[in-house]
């Protein structure tokens, strides 16, 4: 700003400071920098402290990466629960029935809505469920009371929604 009113040519070498400065700032000096040659020191000696801590860090964050979710899902009667429409990958849910009702599950086509796989999850029971990337899970509630299912997700599912079950 002290070059400020002498025009271009007076604040040129002043702006040339400038984005040399800038871009040090942003892409630092490489290995020409006193900066890198320290920290390769460093490096060397807390490699083994480091490697440590990222194999414990590594070794918590798995299990929780891997896992798509948990939920609990509460179906009202006469209603169903679709979960995957919108998925454009397979993925696997294990699915526990937390009530004393069957619930039926069925696994249907997304285009022609023609069932692939069909079975009652017995009262308390637990399945796994494969679906592919052009199939839907469909948790249906014909019963007159609301029923739970826990649904364990071994990675993240696009499209899950509920919807009213259709007439029969």
């Amino acid at each position: 700003f002290q070059k400020w009113g002498q025009g271009t040519w007076g604040m040129l070498p002043a702006m040339g400071f400038l984005w040399v400065s800038m871009y040090s700032l942003v892409h630092g000096s490489g290995k020409l920098g006193l900066d890198y040659w320290v920290a390769r020191i460093v490096k060397k000696r807390r490699a083994l402290r480091a490697g440590l801590v990222t194999a414990a860090v590594a070794l918590l964050l798995i299990p929780l990466s891997s896992c798509g979710g948990v939920a609990t899902v509460s179906i009202e009667p006469q209603q169903e629960f679709v979960l995957g429409e919108q998925a454009n990958h397979g993925f696997k849910a294990k699915l526990t029935n937390l009530t004393n009702k069957v619930v039926p599950i069925k696994v249907v086509d997304k285009e022609s809505g023609q069932q692939t796989q069909g079975f009652g999850l017995a009262a308390r029971g637990t399945t796994t469920v494969y679906i592919n990337r052009f199939e839907k899970v469909l948790i249906q509630n014909p019963n007159e009371v609301e029923i739970k299912v826990r649904a364990k997700l071994n990675k993240g599912v696009e499209g899950m929604r509920y919807q009213a079950l259709p007439a029969q």
